[in-house]
């Protein structure tokens, strides 16, 4: 007689499990119910909840929040409290919630930032703004082709006194944990970075009141402190403190904030100019005599790009080594030079650099294709001249991988290495100027790490820069398009429960972690 297979029994979706899948996998409601009736039809009609209970799920992965036509703001107080409470309880491990004390006072640490992305897509739907007459024109007060969008991101939850380590953001640099703050359609402009710092600044935020779990083992320590009461034995408070770094913004915007310069070419932190940069010693007096500006940041995603331009810029002229009085012969070399280098990088690593993208949304140079440039040091070195020198590129990206990784840099070597290669590259292009990007990189990235609690790397602004896309992918498939304000509902409220810290334990794609190389290891601390 034939032994029937024993199987598993399944495990149903619950409603916060299943809101993961459809935010994964991009479901609409439509997708969702068709791959639910799928697994009906073979029997396994439990396995996922009803769309009545996602929606459910949306609601408690949500915190309150107003849209309207042009706009949508979250209540900045519940969506801390929500944040810390989801972390608290979903995210830290039992053990060590047990060794925490209700005389305690927890901190979690924030980054935030701000930025403007352009190409939105606009919808056909009858405007509901208000309309103001220019001339013969009559131009709409809303412009839904640029989303403006303020969002932070937890990184650290620690106790207060001692700093020991509760929590940490494993991925800092995701999306899936940057939470949107409040969002308008506005183009970028410095009057709206000035307005929009000042908000951040002007956020009061009270402490939040976590619960700690008191388990039996515990109880007699509990009781000793006092502080529980005879109605709930089980149950103790302690609270928490919001702290915010506003490091999630680019070059433009620290020029915006800054006292120092109005100017793009000048340096945001010090103040200095196009060809005082070129002078190691200068550089360094005016570095000194800065103790603010860094609360910024150094904006290391978009740091990436800017080494990787400088060299490329180096590369087309390097046949006449000019930076500027081009002749015509001139322009024509560098032209053809720009043309071979495109090219063979393309043929050859399948590296695309300054190719306009479509649509006129920038150019093919992004965060991504800087990294790739600069891991490929002696190839890229051969493209772009037989006599370009690799070891510029290779210092370059120790000094982007050192202050990307998550691990405390050793301050001192670190500023070492930095002015080290400062120094080759004015002996190697002594004829080109030093760009401001390279120059806060190698000049103030020490600065900054020294007065950041944190790894530097744990402040990259690539979370903001990534919502970008995100934003305009909820708004092309997951929004509604009956009106302007039912829109903006439907946007904030995905992007609170795509970044809603519960989802986070349920997250699947995981990405093998990279070994650190040797010469960024002997920069960090302990080393």
């Amino acid at each position: 007689m034939r032994m029937k297979k024993q199987t598993n029994p399944l495990k149903s979706y619950n409603s916060v499990e299943a809101l993961n899948l459809v935010i994964e996998g991009d479901f609409s409601r439509e997708t969702y119910q068709t791959v639910r009736n799928g697994a009906s039809e073979k029997g396994a009609g439990t396995l996922y909840p009803s769309w009545k209970r996602i929606q459910e799920a949306k609601k408690r992965c949500s915190c309150k929040f107003k849209a309207d036509v042009d706009s949508a703001e979250t209540d900045t107080q519940d969506l801390f409290d929500q944040t810390a409470n989801k972390i608290f309880d979903h995210l830290v491990e039992d053990d060590i919630k047990e060794k925490i004390q209700p005389t305690d006072t927890l901190v979690l640490e924030y980054k935030a930032g701000f930025d403007g992305s352009s190409g939105q897509q606009v919808f056909t739907h009858k405007p509901e703004h208000e309309q103001i007459e220019d001339g013969d024109n009559i131009v709409a007060k809303a412009c839904t082709e640029t989303l403006f969008l303020t969002a932070m991101v937890p990184l650290q939850l620690s106790v207060k006194a001692s700093g020991q380590i509760i929590w940490r953001n494993q991925k800092p640099s995701s999306t899936r944990m940057c939470r949107p703050l409040r969002f308008k359609f506005v183009k970028e402009t410095q009057d709206i970075n000035i307005e929009e710092d000042e908000y951040l600044d002007s956020l009061q935020l009270e402490p939040t009141v976590l619960s700690l779990k008191t388990t039996e083992k515990n109880i007699e320590t509990a009781l000793s402190t006092l502080v529980v009461d005879d109605n709930n034995l089980h149950e103790r408070k302690v609270d928490c403190h919001h702290a915010i770094k506003k490091t999630m913004t680019d070059g433009k915007v620290h020029t915006h904030l800054s006292k120092l310069t109005n100017s793009y070419r000048c340096c945001a932190i010090c103040g200095a100019k196009p060809k005082e940069m070129n002078s190691l010693t200068t550089s360094l007096e005016l570095a000194k005599k800065q103790t603010t500006n860094f609360e910024w940041g150094i904006s290391i995603m978009h740091k990436w790009i800017k080494c990787m331009e400088f060299i490329l810029h180096v590369a087309y002229r390097f046949s006449f080594k000019k930076f500027g009085s081009y002749t015509s012969e001139d322009k024509i070399t560098m032209e053809k030079t720009k043309k071979r280098i495109r090219n063979e990088l393309f043929a050859k690593l399948g590296i695309l650099v300054d190719t306009p993208k479509q649509g006129g949304a920038g150019n093919s140079n992004a965060g991504n294709t800087g990294r790739r440039f600069l891991k490929h040091a002696d190839e890229v070195a051969q493209i772009l001249h037989p006599e370009f020198p690799a070891e510029v590129i290779h210092r370059l990206r120790i000094v982007m991988v050192a202050i990307s990784c998550q691990q405390p840099l050793n301050c001192d070597k670190f500023e070492n290495f930095c002015l080290e290669t400062f120094e080759l590259i004015r002996k190697e292009f002594p004829w080109y100027d030093v760009p401001q990007g390279v120059h806060v990189l190698l000049i103030h990235s020490h600065q900054v790490a020294r007065e950041l609690n944190l790894p530097l790397g744990m402040y990259s602004e690539e979370a903001q820069e990534s919502s970008n896309k995100v934003v305009k992918k909820f708004r092309k498939f997951n929004i509604r398009r009956s009106s302007q304000i039912d829109g903006n509902f439907d946007l904030m409220r995905r992007l609170l429960n795509a970044s809603d810290p519960e989802l986070c334990t349920y997250e699947r794609s995981k990405k093998p972690d990279t070994d650190l190389p040797d010469e960024v290891k002997n920069l960090l601390k302990g080393n």
